[in-house]
């Protein structure tokens, strides 16, 4: 048995199709703690309401054939007149790209085009860094918004870039294709759920793998586990949720996730950071 040294770390995998029935959950933890390690075991488990629409479950709705803006902006200021502060990243009016200069502020209106080309399109992600107001509604820092299919904003739950362009599939082959990140201090703890959504023409996806690429944290340990999702709902894509529940302080983990199907085939391995500012 292997045995880890540090503090108790919990990572949790809940198996989730869009519209989940509490049959339909699985739930698989790995402990890893001064003790041994303990096995993953299937337990009963049902999974949590985000508060807000992911990214991807916005731009589902988008008319057909929409090209996704890669504009993604943080934003610290909207003026009374509509002018949104933008402090940091990239602005894709069309084909053009406008990087906002580290260090620097850049103000642009809600509306404003660039080369008649407007900002504010579909697939556009805005990070809040202060509380702002826009269109009478307040959002507070940290808030992740994009726009609707009417091209109003909207507050989602994804907390991590999807500027990337979605895998392509190959026959027999899991791909990876997003990691949706939502934050929940309802327990009174900070809990980051990983929501991987992936693909397998074969569907025959049987185990889940992660990697720690980095961290600033040497005690976190993670491990994979099984997988028992339905051959046709892989075929079509589904996604399932592993949970990270952030303890021992304040830290930052950069993990790689793998799936791997009966055949031995392996998926590229998808990485994501995840930011576990619990201020302690």
């Amino acid at each position: 048995m292997k045995k880890f040294i540090g503090t108790l770390f919990v990572m949790t995998i809940l198996i989730t199709a869009c519209a989940p029935s509490p049959e339909a959950i699985a739930k698989q933890t790995a402990v890893a703690a001064t003790s041994t390690a303990a096995a993953w075991t299937p337990t009963p488990a049902p999974t949590p309401t985000p508060a807000f629409p992911s990214y991807s479950e916005i731009i589902n709705t988008y008319p057909s054939g929409i090209e996704l803006s890669c504009t993604d902006v943080e934003v610290s200021e909207v003026t009374p007149n509509g002018k949104f502060v933008l402090t940091g990243g990239l602005l894709c009016p069309g084909k053009s790209r406008l990087t906002v200069a580290t260090g620097k502020s850049f103000t642009v209106g809600e509306n404003e085009t660039f080369f008649g080309e407007p900002w504010k399109f579909y697939g556009a992600k805005v990070t809040v860094l202060k509380t702002i107001v826009i269109d009478g509604k307040t959002y507070q820092p940290g808030s992740q918004l994009t726009v609707d299919k009417d091209l109003n904003w909207i507050q989602i739950s994804s907390s991590i870039s999807t500027n990337k362009p979605l895998p392509t599939t190959e026959s027999g082959v899991p791909t990876v294709q997003s990691v949706q990140l939502r934050r929940d201090t309802s327990s009174g703890k900070l809990v980051i759920y990983q929501d991987i959504h992936f693909i397998d023409s074969d569907g025959d996806v049987t185990r889940v793998d992660y990697k720690i690429v980095s961290t600033t944290n040497p005690d976190v340990q993670v491990e994979g586990g099984e997988l028992n999702i339905s051959s046709d709902e892989q075929k079509t894509g589904i996604f399932f949720t592993g949970e990270w529940g952030c303890v021992g302080g304040n830290y930052t983990v950069t993990l790689s996730v793998i799936l791997t199907d009966r055949a031995g085939h392996h998926s590229a391995p998808y990485e994501y950071t995840m930011n576990c500012d619990t201020g302690n």
